[in-house]
């Protein structure tokens, strides 16, 4: 079986075989329920896939899609699951672009018609997964709805149009354009979510691997121990009837024998670290988890009571696989940090844009293989909480830091950035909750971001 098999299709193709998930003892049972957990939990659609082109594991939201029962698409080809043959033979080529290292990344948007007869529109981004000999042995995709973007992008131009004809109608446009920026920030941060998926779960797997690895290691000890008891337990009887020659050495000789088997020694050193580092694997991967759940908890229009150290903590938690290769993350928060009124999803979308930004630059300046350093430090006045996000990547030159919070600007090569992220986090604490959002920064010396909240209620 391997790691991403649910236990539907009984195929081992080598994917993730030595990751420590998919055993079919008790703990590949929690293993399995645990990552389908974390799957289900994604605001996406996420699946996996084998070199055929099965599926080896699915979120429940793509069994919906089809108008399938959960979990009855593992086992099953595109085309096996009902989907027309021309676009099944599409999916398929493009699986084998990436099996065959023709393509590194497969990304589109399509439109498909649900199980319920409405048509929706997915953005869709494909991966190769590779085995621990660097071998490609299947794909892994994630598909995020973004039917409400399409929706708001159709309405906003619609609108635009009849606006032309009419200085009124200009002020419904407006409106409208509002309420699409909400629409859009909420897409924009369930497709964020969509695009660390796969490092989440490459980070909840490594905590899996040596729980499971150490639950089989004190089963083994369990039962060396147990049989060491029951020689023993024969020794004491033989020594409560007073039995005396062959027959109590005989015990004796047994014990030292079973003894020596368990090997007491290992085990009196061996047995509480492993309990340790399993105890420190489920808070692990308990703590990924909760971060997660929090990034992917809708915020309504209403404010609450934000803790921006949680915050920080989320963030940090669910973007270690973006930064965890080309930076060491470094913190200092206030422990009286009082709370702020806010919105608490789009202050999630904030600082994540900006640390993996902050990742981002580092890994472009970064040849010799040194990691660089992200620095996240929250304090506060009477005024206002503020969270302070430096890195000692490359800096920027006057000309761009006074054009980054502008829509649709960006350094990055085409395709690799929409422009959008920086400016959407200006709009969200500028706009949303009345606060600041600057940058220091010049070149060879580092960026610094100052997300600023006020502490009495702002913005809109």
């Amino acid at each position: 079986m391997t790691a991403l098999d649910a236990g539907g299709t009984g195929h081992d193709d080598g994917i993730g075989h030595d990751e420590g998930i998919g055993h079919d003892d008790g703990t590949g049972r929690l293993d399995r329920a645990l990552f389908d957990s974390l799957m289900d939990s994604l605001p996406g659609i996420v699946f996996f896939k084998d070199a055929e082109g099965r599926y080896l594991r699915t979120s429940r939201r793509l069994d919906q899609l089809h108008g399938h029962g959960s979990r009855s698409l593992l086992g099953r080809t595109d085309v096996e699951t009902g989907m027309p043959a021309d676009r099944a033979a599409r999916i398929r080529a493009e699986d084998l672009d990436l099996i065959e290292g023709r393509a590194e990344v497969v990304a589109y948007e399509e439109e498909v018609v649900d199980a319920d007869g409405v048509v929706r529109w997915y953005q869709v981004t494909k991966h190769p997964i590779h085995d621990g000999a660097g071998r490609v042995v299947g794909t892994f995709g994630v598909a995020m709805d973004t039917t409400a973007r399409r929706r708001a992008e159709s309405e906003a131009r619609a609108a635009h149009a009849a606006a032309e004809a009419s200085n009124a109608e200009m002020a419904e446009v407006l409106a409208n354009l509002a309420g699409a920026q909400a629409e859009l920030l909420q897409v924009r941060n369930l497709e964020s979510i969509g695009q660390l998926a796969a490092g989440v779960a490459h980070e909840i797997n490594t905590p899996i691997q040596f729980v499971a690895d150490n639950t089989r290691f004190v089963g083994g000890a369990l039962d060396e121990l147990l049989a060491l008891v029951a020689v023993a337990d024969e020794l004491a009887t033989s020594a409560e009837r007073g039995d005396a020659g062959d027959e109590a050495a005989g015990a004796a000789a047994r014990y030292r024998e079973a003894a020596e088997a368990a090997d007491l020694a290992f085990l009196r050193d061996e047995l509480p670290a492993a309990i340790e580092q399993t105890v420190e694997g489920t808070r692990r991967v308990a703590e990924i988890v909760r971060a997660l759940k929090e990034f992917a908890y809708p915020s309504g229009d209403a404010k609450e009571d934000v803790d921006l150290n949680r915050v920080v903590h989320a963030t940090v938690a669910v973007s270690k696989n973006e930064w965890k290769y080309v930076a060491d993350v470094e913190l200092s928060l206030d422990p009286e940090l009082p709370f702020v009124p806010g919105l608490v999803g789009p202050l999630h979308q904030v600082l994540l844009i900006i640390v993996v930004n902050a990742a981002q630059a580092i890994a472009e300046q970064r040849r010799d293989g040194a990691k660089g350093r992200i620095t996240i430090i929250t304090v506060h006045d009477d005024e206002a909480v503020e969270v302070i996000i430096g890195d000692d990547g490359p800096g920027m030159p006057p000309e761009v830091a006074e054009r980054i919070f502008q829509p649709f600007f960006t350094t990055k090569p085409v395709g690799k950035g929409s422009g959008q992220g920086l400016s959407i986090a200006h709009a969200v604490v500028v706009k949303r909750h009345g606060g600041t959002l600057t940058v220091d920064t010049r070149p060879g010396y580092g960026t610094t971001f100052h997300v600023r909240i006020p502490r009495q209620a702002g913005g809109g």
